[in-house]
């Protein structure tokens, strides 16, 4: 990469960084004309025009840049994500699943949202793979094992295992609502009713007020009435009703 190129990087990277998407717009193209178009302006640009919605532009440009170099791994992340935007979502799978097989090298920033994205390409393998990775490397994410017991849970996992992973997540965040009402329904499952409970009095009074209703909602009011909680209870049942008439109404 020469100078020039470096320079141009550098300078477009600091004003894109700072949110001035318009500002690096313009100087993406004044590089691009002083450059000839050399690929890594030509990614820069996708990633611009990707930040500001236009989907098109940035798949142009990122695609022109991966005939002639290969491509950065926030690059390939963009691509993908913009083919999802385009409801191209096979071309977005084979750009994820490189990525993934990848994994180990990319840049910790990155994980959350790959993990994210192959969860909504239904690649749940994949999303389990990234969030196993991130558990790796950061054992104290909560996130990364909150998503991997989720995957688990998609991928048909016996709940005994995702149980042990969701462990670890409600460790790292005790005050977690949403885990301990995952662990409270995972305890449910496996007829642990005891450990269920012990997990569902831990809920907030605002988790139970505003919990949505069907089957999670159902089973907290059977914990509640077999462990003779009538407080919970009562803030439950007083929701409940609400909720119900909300799902007839959808």
């Amino acid at each position: 990469m020469t100078d020039l190129i470096t320079d141009w990087i550098n300078r477009i990277g600091k004003v894109h960084l700072a949110g001035d998407y318009a500002i690096a717009e313009s100087l993406a193209h004044e590089a691009m004309k002083e450059t000839g178009n050399a690929p890594k302006i030509l990614e820069i640009a996708g990633i611009i025009a990707f930040n500001q919605q236009r989907y098109d532009e940035a798949i142009e440009f990122i695609e022109r840049a991966m005939f002639e170099t290969p491509l950065s791994f926030t690059s390939q992340l963009v691509l993908a994500k913009s083919f999802v935007q385009r409801d191209q979502d096979d071309r977005a799978k084979a750009t994820t699943q490189f990525l993934t097989e990848m994994v180990d090298q990319l840049p910790c920033e990155m994980l959350p949202d790959l993990s994210q994205l192959t969860a909504h390409l239904d690649q749940y393998d994949l999303a389990l793979a990234v969030c196993s990775e991130a558990t790796t490397r950061h054992p104290s994410d909560d996130n990364a094992f909150f998503g991997a017991a989720i995957y688990m849970q998609r991928l048909g996992y016996p709940n005994r295992e995702v149980k042990d992973v969701m462990q670890e997540a409600l460790a790292l965040a005790p005050d977690s609502d949403v885990y301990r009402l995952n662990m409270a329904a995972i305890c449910f499952s496996l007829s642990q009713k005891a450990e269920a409970y012990e997990h569902a009095q831990h809920l907030s009074e605002k988790a139970l007020e505003t919990l949505p209703c069907g089957c999670i909602g159902s089973m907290l009011k059977k914990i509640f009435e077999e462990f003779r909680d009538d407080i919970r209870l009562g803030i439950l049942t007083a929701r409940l009703p609400n909720n119900t008439e909300e799902t007839k109404n959808d």
